[in-house]
């Protein structure tokens, strides 16, 4: 009977310090969270998928459309690293040329490939691809230009993968927005006001691509006025970065976007020279693209966050379906870790990376030499 009474108050206390420690959590998770102006979709956590086992002797063949463009090189390492080591992969390009993909295409076609993976270069010449990929009964995985839905359900053989049509600018705003009520010494310049002063160097220039106009309504909505002071096109003959950087200093900008993790670290190395300033100047820098440059500027702190499309993932995800695709499995939320749209359509959102510690200011501008 004692030992009844004893096991019985031992489970009490269990269940108490279980609860305890749940309420705990969920108390710590509510505290720190940060503000998110605009509701997001929540994502489910995926459950590991396994390892899917493939016979020897397969062919996966990758079509690029443009191998030169950076996030393009991304996905094609990512799927490389990622794939199935008893798989041998094929990737070639077509250099832009619409009618080389397609003879590239009709020869892996012939060579009877177990998956191809194409870059579609224009949707227009979607319907040739799929036609033959679909009569041949060859799995093709499209990525690049999205394809009529009508065309990706003509055959069960056709996926596509890219990612959310999500507005880069609105999510730069709302980051920049969180950052500031997170960490109002950072972004405020000391002046307790809702005025940001901001600048842009990028190759297609912020007002010319759209994104002024979504980031500062984005922001208005969000109740803070904005100021674009410097909007400089980095792929014009004239363009002279250090000079560029100084007007935003003396523009008294407090964050500063870039769409390239390389001209962040040409400015990181000339905020810290000596020659050019005594302390790194106050100012906030944030990337709209996702690379391993960006990883680390953030994660040293020298970059506020980062957000954007991340090809990398993107050619993971590919190498995935395309082995489940060559062992004969139909991809699901168990085995892809991803729930496909409508069983065709696999969409990444953008991804976050953020500091856990901003760079030191200093407290004015005036230690520029």
């Amino acid at each position: 009977m004692k030992h009844i009474i004893i096991c019985i108050v031992c489970a009490v206390l269990l269940f108490s310090y279980i609860g305890e420690s749940t309420m705990s959590q969920q108390l710590i998770v509510g505290t720190n969270a940060a503000v998110s102006p605009v509701t997001r979709m929540a994502t489910a956590v995926a459950p590991v998928a396994r390892k899917v086992e493939v016979p020897k002797g397969l062919q996966a063949g990758i079509l690029l459309g443009h191998a030169d463009d950076l996030p393009t090189a991304r996905f094609k390492r990512a799927f490389e690293k990622t794939i199935d080591p008893e798989v041998k992969v094929n990737c070639v390009d077509a250099a832009g040329s619409v009618e080389t993909q397609y003879t590239m295409f009709d020869k892996m076609i012939e060579a009877k490939y177990n998956v191809i993976v194409l870059e579609l270069i224009t949707s227009a010449s979607a319907k040739q691809f799929i036609d033959s990929a679909g009569q041949a009964g060859v799995p093709l995985i499209l990525i690049g230009e999205k394809p009529s839905e009508e065309l990706l359900t003509a055959y069960p053989n056709i996926y596509y993968m890219g990612f959310m049509d999500e507005s880069l600018a609105q999510q730069m705003a709302e980051e920049t927005y969180n950052l500031w009520i997170n960490n109002p010494k950072l972004m405020d310049f000391e002046k307790d006001d809702w005025d940001l002063t901001y600048s842009s160097l990028s190759k297609t220039g912020y007002s010319a691509s759209g994104q002024k106009e979504i980031f500062e309504e984005t922001m208005k909505d969000l109740g803070v006025s904005t100021s674009l002071a410097v909007d400089s096109i980095t792929r014009h003959f004239d363009y002279n970065l250090h000079k560029e950087v100084d007007q935003t200093i003396i523009d008294d900008s407090e964050i500063v976007f870039y769409d390239s993790s390389v001209e962040v670290q040409k400015v990181i190395n000339y905020f810290y020279d000596p020659t050019e300033f005594s302390r790194r100047p106050k100012q906030q820098l944030a990337l709209s693209v996702i690379d391993d440059g960006a990883a680390k500027l953030v994660a040293d702190g020298e970059v506020v966050f980062a957000c954007g499309p991340d090809s990398t993932e993107l050619g993971s995800l590919a190498s995935r379906l395309a082995t489940l695709l060559m062992a004969g499995q139909e991809p699901n939320f168990q085995n892809l870790e991803m729930e496909p749209t409508d069983g065709r359509y696999f969409y990444l959102p953008n991804k976050v990376l953020r500091a856990d510690i901003a760079p030191e200011p200093i407290k004015d501008q005036s230690d520029i030499k």
